[in-house]
């Protein structure tokens, strides 16, 4: 991977990820509220980048991880 690739394809990838995972996190936080608007909470996810592009990433980081921490040889 050249560096303009890094910096023009797979970092957007990356940071998209990245910005839609700390927003499920926060949501989580605060969905058990009742005062939250569940609707609201889901048309943010849509705006902030949720996309299955976002999934696949998400996906292959999460599959990485499992190789890199030897998870995948525990399981089988």
């Amino acid at each position: 991977m050249t560096a303009q690739e890094y910096n023009h394809d797979f970092l957007p990838r990356i940071n998209r990820a990245e910005e839609f995972v700390e927003l499920f996190e926060s949501s989580i936080e605060h969905m058990s509220e009742t005062r939250v608007d569940k609707d609201e909470v889901r048309k943010q996810f849509r705006i902030r980048g949720w996309s299955e592009e976002t999934r696949q990433v998400i996906l292959a980081a999460l599959e990485y991880y499992k190789c890199a921490e030897g998870l995948a040889k525990i399981r089988g």
